[in-house]
């Protein structure tokens, strides 16, 4: 008959929909640990940033000269 399908479609489509699901698993668990992993980083850096900020602000040295003054 036209209309119908085998058993045989049916299992091979629920298999395909199983392996569509653990894929789709797997993607979701590996962005949210690199997520994580990207947070921690930011958040270091920022500590960081923020410290050697802390650091210059409360300096009482004379600036650091990026190039050497003229004397003439």
């Amino acid at each position: 008959m036209k209309g119908q399908l085998s058993a045989e479609m049916i299992i091979l489509v629920a298999v395909i929909l199983a392996v569509v699901a653990i894929v789709a698993i797997s993607l979701t668990k590996t962005a949210q640990n690199t997520s994580s992993a990207v947070e921690n980083q930011t958040q270091s850096i920022t500590d960081k940033t923020q410290q050697m900020v802390a650091n210059f602000s409360a300096s009482s040295e004379q600036p650091i000269l990026l190039s050497p003054e003229k004397t003439s």
